[in-house]
């Protein structure tokens, strides 16, 4: 009775209300108490994993490493984990990360920060996080989809412009992305950025099951049917220079010839991929492009020798990496013949050195190391909340 008086009395009340409600302060005011939630409680993370899929591959190991690297330092945040119910069932997430509350589909309620350990691929994402967390920070693995275009949506590049000019924080798991990224997609210099290398330790990127196979009589070559990880190219090149060798193919498509075994890639469990790798006479890795290159720490943490296309990326990972294998750079197909006989012959050839950027202050880094950097990153971003900032990309988000 009294609310229909006001109505009658005051038209415009109701719509006031209504119009206050939607102030983007409210929102901002919401998302300020979860900084520092009642009765002294832990400050709230989302996770956002929707970008792990139910399979292996270069994305969730680095998704699972990090969440294995947090789950192991962490004592100060609530943290739940945003996945799709098939990954965290392929993954095992619910007895990997029992402190951990896993969450389907979308977010709900508000939170101190979003983590996600991958680049977005929509600004509705971004737009998504903004709603729930007062920071966001993004962790970003490579810009390779957009360079070579095809497999790259339209929305890829605004996506990547949005977050360089308004996320609260960057991290990149190599020096040599983010010098790619930030040539691309320019950073304003109010966002905060940080490098958190992935695993180089050797726990941390092998099997102890594994460790002590001993050699086979394969080489083990990797890509995919993308252009840039030129793996069909190659695979003729070694076919050509080395006719009776035993190759192993991860990623490739079926092909008639009884010295050569192809694995599509996700058709192989995660304990046989280790012991391919593991037991290689040699691993090839002909990519023109990576952000990091996972099997090749993978193949020197085995103590294989890995061949590699030489990029600067190369010379930063062993540069901060102390393994046992042998980093070697091949330019062309004629040099990489040269490499991987000399491999197989038992000759001298020519490496990367390894740890030359490693000190006592600065010693090998694991998923516990890359983990802290990016907590680190969050609290960095929590100390500096700007609200004007906050208010302009709220504005820029609902607009």
């Amino acid at each position: 009775h009294d609310a229909a008086r006001l109505s009658q009395t005051y038209p415009d009340t109701f719509r006031a209300a209504s119009e206050t409600a939607a102030l983007p302060q409210r929102r901002l005011e919401t998302l300020m108490g979860a900084v520092w939630p009642p009765g002294g409680s832990q400050k709230s993370l989302l996770i956002d994993c929707r970008g792990l899929a139910p399979l292996f591959n270069g994305t969730s190991v680095c998704i699972c490493g990090l969440l294995d690297g947090i789950a192991a330092i962490n004592r100060v945040w609530r943290i739940d984990i945003l996945c799709s119910a098939k990954a965290a069932e392929f993954h095992g997430l619910a007895w990997r990360y029992p402190d951990f509350t896993l969450l389907h589909d979308e977010p709900h309620g508000v939170y101190a920060a979003a983590l996600m350990p991958n680049q977005p691929w929509e600004s509705s994402v971004v737009k998504n996080l903004h709603r729930h967390a007062l920071v966001m920070v993004f962790n970003i693995l490579d810009t390779i989809a957009w360079d070579v275009l095809y497999p790259a949506s339209d929305h890829v590049a605004p996506t990547w412009r949005l977050i360089g000019r308004h996320a609260d924080g960057l991290a990149f798991i190599s020096r040599f992305s983010q010098e790619r990224f930030q040539t691309r997609f320019p950073v304003s210099t109010a966002v905060a950025k940080t490098v958190a290398h992935l695993s180089l330790r050797i726990e941390d990127m092998t099997l102890p099951a594994c460790r002590d196979l001993a050699e086979g009589n394969h080489i083990l070559l990797f890509g995919n049917d993308y252009d840039h990880k030129a793996l069909a190219p190659t695979l003729n090149v070694l076919r050509e220079g080395f006719p009776l060798q035993h190759i192993v193919v991860f990623g490739g498509r079926e092909r008639t010839d009884a010295l050569v075994r192809m694995i599509p890639s996700g058709d192989i469990d995660n304990i046989e991929l280790h012991r391919l790798i593991a037991t290689a006479r040699a691993i090839v890795y002909p990519s023109f492009y990576e952000g990091f290159g996972l099997p090749v720490v993978e193949g020197l943490a085995y103590g294989r020798p890995v061949i590699v296309r030489r990029s600067p990326l190369w010379e930063e990972i062993g540069a901060h990496a102390c393994l046992p294998g042998r980093l070697l750079p091949f330019d062309d197909a004629i040099s990489l013949i040269d490499v991987l006989g000399r491999v197989l012959e038992d000759m001298p050839v020519a490496e990367i050195r390894m740890g030359t950027g490693l000190s006592a202050e600065e010693p090998v880094g694991g998923w516990k190391e890359c983990a802290e950097r990016l907590l680190t990153l969050l609290d960095q971003c929590l100390e500096n909340v700007n609200v004007e900032r906050w208010m302009h990309r709220d504005e820029v988000l609902e607009s």
